[in-house]
Protein backbone atom coordinates (compact mmCIF):
# COMPACT_ATOMS: atom_id res chain seq x y z
CA UNK A 1 0.00 0.00 0.00
CA UNK A 2 1.13 3.33 -0.71
CA UNK A 3 0.90 7.05 0.59
CA UNK A 4 -1.83 8.77 -1.12
CA UNK A 5 -2.61 12.01 1.08
CA UNK A 6 -0.63 13.75 3.64
CA UNK A 7 -1.99 15.76 6.30
CA UNK A 8 0.54 17.61 7.85
CA UNK A 9 -0.14 20.02 10.86
CA UNK A 10 2.47 22.10 12.50
CA UNK A 11 1.47 24.21 15.78
CA UNK A 12 4.09 25.95 17.60
CA UNK A 13 3.76 28.17 20.80
CA UNK A 14 6.23 31.33 19.24
CA UNK A 15 7.03 32.32 15.51
CA UNK A 16 10.43 31.98 15.46
CA UNK A 17 10.30 28.17 15.75
CA UNK A 18 8.83 27.80 12.02
CA UNK A 19 11.67 29.33 10.65
CA UNK A 20 13.94 26.41 10.54
CA UNK A 21 11.44 24.20 9.11
CA UNK A 22 9.64 27.01 6.67
CA UNK A 23 12.68 26.32 4.21
CA UNK A 24 11.77 22.67 4.09
CA UNK A 25 8.09 23.34 3.91
CA UNK A 26 9.28 25.30 0.74
CA UNK A 27 11.10 23.30 -0.96
CA UNK A 28 8.80 20.20 -0.67
CA UNK A 29 5.99 22.25 -2.23
CA UNK A 30 8.17 23.21 -5.21
CA UNK A 31 9.63 19.95 -5.34
CA UNK A 32 5.77 18.21 -5.11
CA UNK A 33 4.03 20.89 -7.71
CA UNK A 34 7.32 19.87 -10.62
CA UNK A 35 6.40 16.20 -10.35
CA UNK A 36 2.58 17.28 -9.75
CA UNK A 37 2.15 15.69 -6.71
CA UNK A 38 1.19 18.91 -5.23
CA UNK A 39 -2.46 17.61 -4.09
CA UNK A 40 -0.60 14.57 -1.92
CA UNK A 41 0.22 17.49 0.78
CA UNK A 42 -1.78 19.43 2.72
CA UNK A 43 0.35 21.26 5.35
CA UNK A 44 -1.81 23.42 7.94
CA UNK A 45 0.30 25.48 10.46
CA UNK A 46 -0.73 26.84 13.82
CA UNK A 47 0.78 29.80 15.60
CA UNK A 48 -0.32 29.98 19.25
CA UNK A 49 1.59 32.82 20.12
CA UNK A 50 -0.87 35.97 20.95
CA UNK A 51 0.22 38.89 18.21
CA UNK A 52 0.11 42.48 18.67
CA UNK A 53 -2.78 44.38 16.91
CA UNK A 54 -0.50 45.97 14.13
CA UNK A 55 0.75 42.39 13.39
CA UNK A 56 -3.39 41.32 13.05
CA UNK A 57 -3.88 44.15 10.69
CA UNK A 58 -1.25 43.21 8.47
CA UNK A 59 -2.34 39.59 8.11
CA UNK A 60 -6.39 40.53 7.82
CA UNK A 61 -5.39 42.61 4.83
CA UNK A 62 -2.81 40.98 3.16
CA UNK A 63 -3.74 39.25 -0.75
CA UNK A 64 -4.28 36.49 -1.84
CA UNK A 65 -1.63 35.68 -3.60
CA UNK A 66 0.64 36.85 -1.33
CA UNK A 67 3.41 34.65 0.50
CA UNK A 68 2.43 33.96 4.72
CA UNK A 69 2.89 36.91 6.75
CA UNK A 70 4.46 34.30 8.83
CA UNK A 71 6.20 31.60 7.43
CA UNK A 72 6.77 33.13 3.94
CA UNK A 73 5.80 29.90 1.94
CA UNK A 74 3.19 30.30 -0.57
CA UNK A 75 0.73 27.95 -0.38
CA UNK A 76 0.79 26.66 3.31
CA UNK A 77 -1.14 29.50 5.65
CA UNK A 78 -0.67 29.95 9.00
CA UNK A 79 -3.66 29.50 11.26
CA UNK A 80 -4.10 31.28 14.99
CA UNK A 81 -5.04 29.10 18.26
CA UNK A 82 -4.97 25.29 18.12
CA UNK A 83 -6.71 23.32 15.50
CA UNK A 84 -10.02 21.92 16.36
CA UNK A 85 -9.47 18.88 15.69
CA UNK A 86 -12.84 17.25 15.65
CA UNK A 87 -13.40 19.52 12.44
CA UNK A 88 -9.80 18.20 11.25
CA UNK A 89 -11.03 14.78 11.35
CA UNK A 90 -13.82 15.28 9.86
CA UNK A 91 -12.60 17.04 6.84
CA UNK A 92 -10.29 13.87 6.31
CA UNK A 93 -12.55 11.44 6.60
CA UNK A 94 -14.70 13.20 3.93
CA UNK A 95 -12.17 13.86 1.74
CA UNK A 96 -10.95 10.26 2.64
CA UNK A 97 -13.88 8.23 2.66
CA UNK A 98 -13.16 4.64 2.13
CA UNK A 99 -9.64 4.89 2.52
CA UNK A 100 -7.21 3.45 5.26
CA UNK A 101 -6.03 6.65 7.62
CA UNK A 102 -3.19 6.73 9.76
CA UNK A 103 -2.21 9.25 12.50
CA UNK A 104 1.19 9.48 13.53
CA UNK A 105 2.00 12.61 16.39
CA UNK A 106 4.70 14.11 18.01
CA UNK A 107 4.26 16.47 21.28
CA UNK A 108 2.64 16.70 24.08
CA UNK A 109 1.27 13.99 25.84
CA UNK A 110 -2.16 16.13 26.98
CA UNK A 111 -2.64 16.19 23.07
CA UNK A 112 -1.78 12.81 22.23
CA UNK A 113 -4.41 11.77 24.83
CA UNK A 114 -6.89 13.50 23.30
CA UNK A 115 -6.43 12.96 19.89
CA UNK A 116 -6.23 8.87 20.77
CA UNK A 117 -9.67 9.22 22.14
CA UNK A 118 -11.20 10.61 18.55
Amino acid sequence: MHCQKVYFYWIARERLTFSWFANLLEAMEMQMEELKLDSLLTAKVFLTEKIGDEEANVIAHASQGEPDFITGLSKTKTFFGRPKWEEEFKIIATESRGKNIGVFFCGPKMISTSLHKM
